[in-house]
């Protein structure tokens, strides 16, 4: 009986060792168009969890990949993304380089717009999470817009910026 289980468990270690044994190993190098390295780059298989990124020399290693073809993508900002597909064998390493060109992208003008006030009082909008505040009082303390120490959690300095509001500390 202990035979038995002792050759059980030998088979299945083989077993595990023979399933193991049907990785590969992908590694490279990605340089620009001139031939410099890029670093900091992202290599990685489609559709699998298979990935890397490139160190300071362009190198990248993706270890243990099971065998198999699948599509190698490159991708780095300012860099064209390439693909190309390859096929992984079993046990032995393979070399897959990168040449790219570099990618200008001309974005569009930016606008920014908005109100920041002085005095740290501004008025909700008219209509404002559903509810109307058109023809009524509706002066809101902006924090972010006042000039008071407000670290020191002294609301005097807040809350005397509120006109008709008396606050004193007793």
């Amino acid at each position: 009986m202990k035979c038995e289980f002792f050759a059980a468990v030998l088979a299945v270690f083989l077993f595990s060792l023979c399933a193991s044994a049907q990785t590969g190993t992908i590694h490279g190098k990605v340089r620009d168009s001139v031939g410099a390295p890029v670093p900091h780059a992202t290599v990685r298989l489609e559709k699998t969890s298979y990935g890397a990124v490139t160190d300071e020399l362009g190198n990248y290693i993706l270890k243990k990949v099971n065998a198999g073809s699948y599509i190698i993508h490159f991708t780095s900002v300012g860099y064209q993304p390439i693909a190309q597909p390859i096929i992984v064998v079993a046990n032995e390493k393979m070399e897959v380089n990168f040449e790219t060109v570099e990618k200008i992208s001309i974005l569009s003008e930016v606008q920014v717009s908005g109100i920041k006030t002085i005095t740290g009082m501004g008025y909700l909008d008219e209509v404002h999470d559903g509810a109307i505040f058109s023809g009524k009082k509706s002066e809101v303390l902006i924090l972010d817009s006042m000039d008071a120490n407000i670290s020191q959690n002294n609301p005097r300095q807040v809350l005397g910026r509120v006109p008709g509001a008396n606050y004193s500390e007793t």
